[in-house]
């Protein structure tokens, strides 16, 4: 353990320290990586998958930061060490809803008419900016102009919802802070302080622990709506799963077909499936598998004529990871082709890819071993004379060959291995990390809180960053909505589970509350922030600009009011 994690002190050279906080933030940010990867692949296991999405998922984000803030509270000199997560705690929120939020925001703009954002518009056009005949800027005014306040994202009701609770969850701060604030007088010994300040920090954890109850249970049922973001991340996840080969569709379907296994052999499902009178679960799996298959469908239905033929339709076999033999997919495409037009349209494609991936008679595994799949290029539109941009990918070796069962067997392993090996990695090395940002603060003589406040977040939040980012890049409304409502549930998450463990700490190792402009600067970017959500439609790239500028304030706060209002 030495030789793996060396005690530097405040005497040791900038150059080791530097490398040594490199060292730990890297495999920090790698165990951080790991864990949502995981989760993120258990949402292709139909059974688990809301409850994935909706619980586990905000969970393990939340872990690392969860992991500095219980190391900071455990050490020998719990009360100096605690103000590291402290730091972490804060520069994640703050960072989380000011800086993401900024990139979203250039990411997902688009040209702003009326002051609406013009998401109804080809992707081309998204970004035209207003315009004269010339190709200058109407009025003159300058292209910057524009850029600042004539192109933004719209902020979507669930955004608001969110941001709404992020305030109603920033409580618990001010159930200890008020008390400690009337405590925290030179008159009174710290003992006496101590012992008033315990039953509050009960309270805010057990506040924090309602608050968390709370959000899981409304990301759950919201999850189990149709059109909920829990379920486009799924159909997205199961989507990508099956082009990247690590399910085929009869994977992804396989629990719902053990499932209906007896009502399949009965021929009762089959025949009932797409009809009115079929049972909820089997409504809801069509529902699901439509928007699947979409995609598939619409990569080559290049004219949107609502048809494909034979040929694209065994391209789309391939596509699916399912290795059919050309005699049984065209037997599939005959029966499909009720009219023997020679083509099928959507409905009827899925109606036979469904009754093709649940017949109980279909064996699981395939005679031919590594498949090849099919993955038109990016201006190749899958025609029927066109071999051009084609390639042949290889399904991964470990899932090709296996059955549904198996794939989905393979899938939990694997999840569970990345998100085991990300939790140890994040376990092991927060302590340390922690340790490293307090001796940071020490050599540069500056509190650790500004150190853990700047560095922490860059180990612990980078994935949210660019997952933000991606997620705006589509330009889309419920791209948007998706993107900023995951930056305020983060927020919500370190106010509930986070903030609950530093109770936990507190109370444990009886700690005196000190944080008192650090629990202003918190709550107060937070409520900023909350206001500009809840009273503003429409955000325009000013605003964003507005918003970045309030995580190098959040830290200037923190310095003056300890400075010059003499607060701890």
């Amino acid at each position: 353990m030495v030789a793996l994690f060396p005690e530097i002190t405040a005497s040791a050279e900038w150059g080791q320290i530097g490398m040594q906080a490199c060292l730990y933030g890297y495999i920090l940010s790698i165990g951080a990586d790991m864990i949502g990867d995981g989760a993120e692949l258990l949402m292709l296991c139909p059974s688990i998958a809301p409850l994935v999405g909706s619980i586990v998922v905000p969970i393990l984000g939340a872990v690392p930061d969860g992991m500095m803030v219980l190391c900071s509270g455990l050490g020998d000199d719990a009360q100096t060490q605690i103000s590291v997560g402290v730091g972490a705690l804060a520069g994640s929120t703050v960072m989380l809803l000011t800086l993401p939020w900024f990139l979203s925001i250039c990411s997902g703009r688009v040209s702003l008419k009326d002051g609406q954002p013009t998401y109804s518009c080809a992707p081309s056009q998204k970004l035209q900016l207003l315009t004269d005949k010339k190709g200058n800027p109407t009025g003159g005014v300058p292209q910057l102009w524009n850029t600042l306040f004539k192109t933004g994202v719209g902020v979507a009701d669930q955004v608001k919802e969110n941001a709404k609770l992020m305030i109603k969850t920033t409580l618990p701060f001010w159930v200890i802070q008020i008390p400690a604030f009337m405590e925290d007088k030179p008159s009174i010994p710290t003992r006496d302080q101590k012992d008033v300040e315990k039953p509050y920090a009960i309270a805010g954890a057990a506040m924090c622990v309602c608050f968390f109850i709370y959000y899981m249970v409304k990301m759950f049922k919201d999850a189990t709506e149709e059109g909920s973001d829990v379920q486009a991340a799924i159909v997205k996840k199961t989507v990508e799963g099956i082009q990247s080969g690590q399910m085929t569709l009869r994977g992804a379907m396989h629990d719902f077909r053990e499932a209906t296994k007896s009502e399949l052999e009965s021929g009762n499902l089959s025949n009932n499936l797409l009809n009115k009178g079929a049972s909820a679960k089997a409504e809801e799996t069509v529902r699901h598998m439509c928007k699947v298959l979409e995609p598939f469908f619409k990569n080559y239905d290049q004219n949107g004529d609502n048809q494909i033929n034979i040929y694209e339709f065994r391209l789309l076999m391939q596509d699916l990871r399912e290795s059919v033999s050309e005699d049984k997919t065209t037997a599939i495409f005959d029966a499909a082709d009720m009219d023997k037009s020679g083509g099928i349209n959507f409905e009827e494609f899925v109606a036979c890819i469904m009754a093709f991936a649940l017949d109980p008679f279909q064996p699981d595994e395939d005679d031919g071993k590594g498949a090849k799949v099919f993955v038109p290029g990016d201006d190749d539109g899958g025609d029927d004379d066109g071999d051009e941009g084609e390639e042949e990918e290889d399904i991964p070796p470990d899932l090709a060959d296996l059955s549904p069962a198996e794939q989905q067997a393979a899938i939990k392993k694997r999840a569970c291995s990345k998100m085991f090996v990300g939790s140890a990695l994040v376990l092991f090395f927060s302590d340390p990390m922690c340790d490293l940002l307090g001796v940071m603060g020490t050599k540069a003589d500056i509190p650790a809180f500004y150190v853990s406040f700047l560095i922490a977040p860059l180990a612990s939040n980078a994935s949210e960053l660019v997952s933000a980012m991606k997620l705006a890049q589509k330009k889309t409304q419920n791209s948007m909505k998706e993107s900023l409502s995951t930056l305020c549930g983060a927020a919500i998450m370190n106010n509930t589970f986070c903030l609950s463990i530093f109770f936990m700490c507190f109370v444990v190792k009886d700690l005196v509350w000190q944080f008192t402009a650090e629990t202003i600067s918190i709550c107060l970017i937070q409520y900023l922030i909350g206001i500009i959500v809840i009273r503003k439609n429409v955000q325009n790239v000013m605003d964003g600009c507005m918003i970045l500028t309030l995580y190098p304030s959040a830290m200037g706060l923190v310095w003056l009011l300890k400075k010059y209002a003499g607060m701890d």
